[in-house]
């Protein structure tokens, strides 16, 4: 089920009048009646009593004739990923964002968190959106790296040390725990205007986790302890309580003196704090778990009339079932993803990771790890006596593998608490005069540059000199050269350089009037008092950031323990840069190792179950079908499609992936002399009830 596939359908539809004398067309007196493309269908089946829905989407198109019924087709949301999707590229632990800051800044990292970011740009919310009314917007699915604010200090190690940023299952989404980061907000209003404090805290949480907002001389912290009481304060004085219960979702929100904690269940609790007036604006949100906290969705944000509450009354549109987290892993890093889209990184994602993704009856999108999927209990029994119709099946040779290999990507990162990383140097060679030339600055096919660009100064400005000489910060320029002498070129040259994509800058010189016989050349003067000797002469510009990541192809095979047999090829499995961590294969490894115990000696293939329609049957079901008597036996398998129909009667057809087989019931004579050949059939078995020992031995002679 790696990939997606539209959920697509047709609805014939009737006349509005069993008898008329005008066709249903788009024009006309009968016109307009007939739902038009892009309006939402839900379909539905039931009993008579109880009603199941089996179908969210929309009309796609709507066709007919004067003389047939019209005909629309509906899909799903799929295409909705259809949406151009980047990201910079991240390290698990990030560069400072400023020159000689003593702290990295740690925010974990995961595939999980680019499902979310991906499944976010296209719409799909495990956790509530943020927006342009957010300070900072941070959903912590598996990394602490914010949808809205800037991340300022990350604490390796949390808030209690060891293991960091863990992620756990969650409602709905992933939780996370053991974590310690500070921000900038995204928008910052002073204190008093209306705010809204908000997160999500999981049915298991027995830590704490707080939000601590700081403006001036003012602090207002929203904590959940470990006994899932959610207390507000201001500067360190409780102002208002409650106790969360079923609820998973808590919002305080502040309007001047006016303090009120509010549920997704309803419950509420309010007060009144110290005066709500005054003119510092926020100047920062920390956010803090500790390793025994369930949390997630960490909003700081403002509000007005009508979305004071829309955090606590969100519901998802997306659904995280991360019963199995054996896959998940650590990322030390991600590469920069430019030019593509939600559901190109979503494809990439699912394959790699073994993962499913689909959209439900409800238009609610799933992502389910296989773990996940392959433990869930069965929902339904088939028997071949009662509900079963037709269930055609193949076995294949070629289906067996003899070993697994993973092909997968091995980040080396660098970082510096200052920006001395080198990322290019030298670049465009000479111009004449009154020429000029572009160029595009960018990484290599196997290397990332993370964080931002070091901040430039042209060769000549003040602090240039002392710039090149530190080995940090960036560079550009260029000296005025004849055949005797070279001068650093001040107004003869102008220099550019403008960030075009998350790794991409364009750099543009251009050349003013210079003496006859001279050029511009991007070099460092072959001789000077003021740069350092090691630099004479060498090329511009020089272009420097804080942190990059270098990449290698690597492979890890099965262990041989659970190879397969020796005739059958090798199974290669991309898992490209989605897990990695550069001092620990375990990962990887079980991947590999899951593969091969799947693959070499594989179960057969259910090519189709035809069965008595049942509108309870969805995507990612789990089925029990059961045939103790008929085929000797009982298999759980994993519904991977389902197809209605309902035209004059209805049917069902579904599309199984067989999880296990277990032999039941008794067997044939032939079938028992089949499976057992050279040894003595029934009737020779049958036959020795009525001999002697003497009369045995002697028929053995």
């Amino acid at each position: 089920m790696s990939g997606a596939v539209a959920a697509t359908g047709t609805i014939e539809w009737a006349r509005a009048r069993p008898v008329s004398d005008r066709p249903l067309a788009p024009v006309g007196l009968a016109a307009g009646w007939l739902p038009s493309a892009g309006s939402r269908v839900v379909i539905q089946e039931g009993d008579g009593t109880t009603w199941w829905t089996v179908f969210t989407g929309t009309i796609d198109s709507t066709s007919g004739d004067l003389a047939a019924p019209p005909v629309s087709k509906i899909v799903d949301d799929l295409d909705r990923l259809q949406v151009p999707f980047s990201h910079e590229p991240l390290q698990r632990v990030m560069p400072p964002n400023y020159r000689g800051n003593d702290n990295y800044r740690a925010v974990g990292l995961s595939h999980l968190y680019f499902v979310d970011r991906a499944l976010r740009a296209a719409g799909f919310f495990a956790l509530p959106p943020g927006g342009a009314q957010q300070a900072v917007s941070v959903p912590a699915q598996g990394s602490m790296w914010p949808e809205l604010g800037t991340l300022t200090v990350g604490v390796v190690g949390g808030a209690d040390g060891g293991s960091w940023a863990i992620t756990r299952p969650g409602p709905s989404c992933a939780t996370i725990s053991n974590v310690s980061a500070t921000y900038a907000p995204y928008r910052a209003e002073a204190y008093g205007y209306p705010t809204r404090l908000s997160m999500t805290v999981g049915q298991d949480h027995s830590g704490t986790a707080l939000i601590r907002a700081v403006w001036g001389g003012r602090t207002v912290l929203l904590s959940a302890a470990a006994s899932r009481t959610v207390i507000a304060y201001l500067d360190n004085v409780e102002v208002c309580r409650l106790v969360l219960g079923d609820a998973v979702r808590v919002s305080l929100h502040i309007e001047n003196r006016a303090w009120e904690l509010r549920t997704d269940t309803g419950a509420t609790s309010s007060g009144t704090a110290a005066s709500g007036s005054g003119s510092s604006i926020l100047e920062s949100v920390e956010i803090r778990a500790t390793t025994d906290a369930r949390a997630a969705g960490f909003h700081v944000g403002y509000t007005n009339a009508s979305n004071k509450w829309d955090y606590t009354a969100f519901t998802p549109s997306a659904n995280y079932d991360l019963a199995d987290l054996s896959l998940l892993g650590l990322m030390d890093a991600s590469r920069g993803i430019e030019s593509t889209t939600s559901a190109e990184v979503l494809d990439s994602i699912s394959a790699a990771t073994l993962s499913a993704m689909w959209i439900d009856e409800h238009g609610v999108f799933q992502w389910a790890p296989s773990g996940s999927l392959t433990s869930r209990s069965s929902s339904r029994d088939f028997t071949t006596a009662d509900d079963i119709l037709a269930m055609p099946w193949r076995t294949d040779l070629e289906a067996a593998r003899s070993g697994v290999v993973v092909r997968h990507r091995l980040p080396a990162c660098t970082r510096s608490r200052w920006d001395n990383v080198l990322w290019q140097e030298g670049g465009a060679s000479s111009l004449e005069s009154g020429g000029e030339s572009s160029e595009f600055v960018k990484p290599g096919a196997d290397v990332d540059w993370v964080g931002r660009m070091s901040p430039w100064l042209k060769l000549g400005e003040p602090g240039s000199a002392t710039l090149a000489a530190s080995n940090w910060g960036s560079l550009v320029g260029g000296v005025v050269a004849s055949n005797q002498t070279d001068t650093i070129a001040g107004s003869q040259l102008s220099v550019d350089v403008d960030q075009i994509t998350n790794q991409a800058w364009r750099v543009r010189y251009s050349a003013r009037s210079i003496p006859t016989g001279s050029k511009i050349e991007m070099r460092f003067p072959r001789a000077s008092t003021t740069i350092w000797p090691r630099l004479l002469g060498e090329p511009l510009p020089i272009f420097r950031g804080w942190a990059k990541t270098e990449w290698v192809d690597v492979e890890t095979r099965n262990a041989a323990e659970w190879s397969g047999p020796s005739w059958a090829p090798v199974l290669t499995h991309d898992l490209g840069v989605w897990l990695n961590h550069q001092e620990d294969n375990t990962v990887p490894q079980r991947l590999a190792n899951r593969l091969a115990v799947a693959t070499r000696a594989p179960l057969p293939m259910i090519t189709g179950l035809d069965v008595w329609p049942d509108p309870r049957v969805q995507l990612g079901d789990v089925i029990t079908v059961r045939s103790p008597v008929y085929l000797g036996a009982v298999f759980t398998a994993l519904v991977t499609g389902v197809t209605n129909r309902h035209d004059g009667a209805a049917s069902q057809s579904l599309s199984i992936r067989l999880l296990s087989v277990t032999v039941t019931g008794s067997q044939s004579y032939e079938d028992w002399s089949t499976q057992h050949p050279g040894t003595l059939t029934y009737a020779q078995w049958a036959a020795l009830t009525t001999q002697t020992y003497t009369a045995f031995a002697g028929s053995e002679d």
